[in-house]
C-alpha cells in the first residue's frame, strides 16, 4: 500500500467522520476441546448515526454506515490515553464490558498507515480503536459499508477494494 492508496482509502470513508456510534455488536466465539475451553472475539460491527435535519422525517438519527472488524484476520485493540484497555485476545467477558462503553462516542476521524494498512478509527474523546493488518493474510480485515450500500474493504494484507451502491 502507498501513500497515495492510504489517502484514497481515507477519502473514501470520510463519511463517518463525525458520526455517533450507536451499536456496539461483538461476536464471542467459544471452542470446546478436551480439557480447553477458549473464547475469543470473532468479529466486532459499529454502527454509526447522524443527527436527521430532515423535518418531514418522523425520526431523530439516520443510520450512516457501519464498520465491521473480522479479528480472526487482524489484530485490534482498545486504547485510551496511550494505554491498552482491551484487545482481540482478552477474556471475553473484559471484551463485551469494555466495548459497551463505546456506545455514544463520536468518530472523530480514521487514520490508515502504509505499507501494512494499519487502521486507527480515533474517538473525539482521545479513545482509539487500532486495527493490525499484519496477520491478515487471508480475508477482509475490516469493511465499511455506507447507507447506500457502497463498501470499502481492506485485506487480505494490505489490498484494498471499493465497491459502488452494492443495495
Amino acid at each position: 500500500m502507498t501513500e497515495s492508496d492510504a489517502d484514497e482509502l481515507m477519502q473514501h470513508c470520510k463519511y463517518l467522520w463525525n458520526s455517533e456510534l450507536w451499536r456496539v455488536v461483538v461476536n464471542v466465539q467459544h471452542r470446546f476441546e478436551d480439557g480447553y475451553e477458549p473464547s475469543d472475539m470473532d468479529s466486532l460491527r459499529l454502527d454509526f448515526r447522524r443527527p436527521s435535519h430532515d423535518p418531514i422525517e418522523r425520526k431523530r438519527h439516520r443510520q450512516v454506515g457501519s464498520l465491521w472488524i473480522e479479528t480472526s484476520n487482524c489484530g485490534l485493540r482498545l486504547e485510551q490515553a496511550d494505554k491498552i484497555v482491551v484487545g482481540c485476545g482478552d477474556p471475553a467477558e473484559k471484551v463485551l464490558s469494555q466495548f459497551k462503553q463505546l456506545v455514544g462516542r463520536t468518530l472523530a476521524r480514521i487514520d490508515i498507515a502504509p505499507p501494512g494498512g494499519d487502521t486507527s478509527f480515533i474517538f473525539t474523546d482521545g479513545a482509539a480503536l487500532r486495527c493490525f493488518t499484519a496477520t491478515g493474510h487471508c480475508g477482509t480485515v475490516w469493511r465499511i459499508s455506507s447507507d447506500n450500500g457502497d463498501e470499502l474493504h481492506l485485506g487480505p494484507g494490505a489490498r484494498w477494494s471499493y465497491r459502488v451502491g452494492l443495495r
